[in-house]
């Protein structure tokens, strides 16, 4: 059995999720025939793992060569799942194992370069967060240019600042 970890998870429509995860045989000492997928998931009420989706490809399947037999394998693997009789899924991602492809980083340049051609930019009211982040006092830049927690040192000093909008 090989286990790979979820590398993505995107809403696609109201009950449609797309999973993502990368498939790679740089640690599989042993090659097999792929025919069978399936996604174990937490029941939240008693914690137990379960095999929420299963598939087979039947003659369909493909060969996986161990390392060092063929070149290194890497596939990313999206799996749209239609998802009822629940409110709520989450999945837990290793930031570790997300990298970003070739064509995720066109995206983003076109993204970009098409946000820098807009005359009028929206201000960004929302952000989707993926995964932990941690901002400080010290790491956002205020309008006089000095940080918050530079400002509120000020301010616990009795020192005079100025901001403007």
């Amino acid at each position: 059995m090989l286990s790979q970890s979820i590398t993505g998870i995107k809403v696609v429509q109201d009950n449609i999720v797309k999973v993502t995860f990368q498939l790679t045989n740089t640690d599989l000492e042993t090659g097999f025939n792929w025919r069978e997928l399936g996604i174990i998931a937490e029941d939240p009420d008693t914690q137990a793992e379960v095999l929420f989706v299963y598939g087979n490809a039947g003659d369909n399947g493909e060969y996986i060569a161990p390392k060092g037999e063929t070149d290194i394998l890497e596939k990313y693997i999206n799996i749209n799942l239609i998802v009822s009789n629940t409110e709520n899924v989450t999945a837990v991602i290793d930031e570790s194992l997300v990298f970003a492809t070739q064509k995720d980083l066109e995206n983003l340049k076109k993204e970009v370069k098409d946000y820098s051609k807009l005359e009028n930019k929206p201000k960004i009211n929302e952000v989707e967060l993926v995964g932990e982040i941690t901002i400080s006092a010290e790491d956002i830049k205020c309008s006089n240019e000095k940080t918050i927690q530079e400002n509120l040192d000020n301010i616990a000093t009795g020192t005079t600042i100025t901001l403007s909008s």
